[in-house]
């Protein structure tokens, strides 16, 4: 099965070795969409690996169930905008799943795609 050009895989992120960074387009979308008292747990954890809070780690490994137990007021009303944020810029492999996460963390930090 091909994969699909779309934003997220092709200009979501400057690849320079193993280092990722995030769009100016991708940060743009982030400042619309996600408050800003979340934007530092999104992008250190998808340039750097570094796992997010709670309430992140469970939009990143599609756990509805978790996402809301752990939402505050404000993340509860906009949890969509996190999902419509990941799927349009950030790369498809730093989430859906735990594995997914643990993955991505892998090969942010030690430039490795694990047992991919």
């Amino acid at each position: 099965m091909g994969t699909i050009d779309t934003p997220a895989t092709t200009r979501a992120l400057s690849e320079a070795g193993d280092t990722y960074k995030l769009s100016a387009i991708a940060k743009q979308r982030l400042n619309a969409l996600i408050p800003v008292t979340m934007h530092d747990g999104i992008i250190l954890y998808i340039e750097q690996g570094i796992t997010p809070g709670d309430f992140l780690t469970a939009v990143i490994c599609n756990d509805l169930k978790g996402a809301c137990q752990r939402a505050d007021f404000v993340n509860i009303e906009i949890l969509r905008n996190y999902v419509e944020w990941l799927y349009w810029h950030a790369p498809e492999p730093c989430w859906g799943s735990r594995h997914d996460m643990e993955q991505w963390q892998a090969r942010v930090r030690f430039g490795d795609g694990g047992d991919e």
